[in-house]
């Protein structure tokens, strides 16, 4: 089976450690695009992959120059479908009903139910995240694969037979925020489902949600705007609900309806 690791390198020691190094992908093909020079955009380097280089039947693993795997990634992808695409994390959208029993002041008439739905993400696939010397497990493991809205962009894993029957492509607008995402949503767009897939692996840094991650977010609810999404950036949603639910109808209900968030 063949298997192809696509990363854009700044930091050559980090890269070294977690790709290069890797016992675990001695066996596979491995394109490096050099950004210490030009930092031209990720999703420039990897649709220049897909362009020139992208092999007719592969499983391509575009990952970060700071993703491990701590396991063969092969025998990850070796049973999946290749009709979709996949990642180690990805997060879903969930409406749940709440039960409340709402009693009159004087409490001598029956009380009545009333329900409210309240939406939640939920991070599906477990993985190892953040700094040394204290990482911790973000995520629910997860048993099979699972459908979800997106997958983070850390690591992405395609066939190529699917990259050319449906043409996709990276979004180069989405320079270095978010492009994973895009590229989720455009093939959804398109009948193709995503889903997460457990495996183990530890990506080393956090990200960096700075003023230009949430210009490319406005820029992405845009794009998709009857498309209801989540992503795994942030992870107090609880917050920050509003920032990232992008379908109209969902901000209508909950400035109507959920006075909780």
């Amino acid at each position: 089976m063949s298997v192809f690791i696509i990363s854009v390198v700044t930091k050559q020691d980090i890269y070294r450690q977690a790709v290069e190094d890797n016992p675990h992908l001695t066996e596979y093909n491995k394109t490096v695009f050099d950004n210490t020079r030009e930092n031209l955009p990720i999703p420039a380097r990897y649709n220049d992959f897909i362009e020139h280089n992208m092999p007719k039947d592969a499983w391509l693993i575009f990952c970060h120059q700071d993703f491990e795997f701590q396991q063969d990634p092969g025998e990850i992808v070796k049973n999946l479908d290749k009709n979709c695409i996949y990642g180690p994390i990805g997060v879903t959208s969930k409406i749940s009903k709440q039960w409340h029993l709402i009693f009159r002041e004087d409490r001598k008439l029956r009380p009545s139910i009333r329900t409210r739905k309240n939406m939640h993400s939920i991070c599906l696939g477990q993985i190892l995240h953040g700094p040394r010397p204290t990482p911790n497990f973000v995520g629910k493991r997860i048993s099979k694969p699972a459908p979800v809205d997106t997958v983070d962009c850390c690591c992405l894993m395609v066939h190529s037979s699917l990259i050319q029957s449906a043409n996709l492509r990276f979004d180069e607008r989405f320079d270095f925020h978010l492009y994973v995402e895009d590229f989720c949503l455009a093939a959804k767009e398109k009948g193709i489902i995503t889903k997460a897939v457990q495996c183990k692996c530890y990506h080393y840094s956090r990200g960096n949600i700075n003023k230009l991650f949430w210009v490319k977010y406005e820029e992405l609810a845009h794009k998709y705007p009857a498309s209801l999404f989540f992503t795994t950036c942030v992870s107090n949603l609880k917050q920050l609900i509003k920032a990232h639910i992008h379908h109209p109808l969902v901000r209508q209900f909950i400035d109507e309806y959920d006075t909780s968030i």
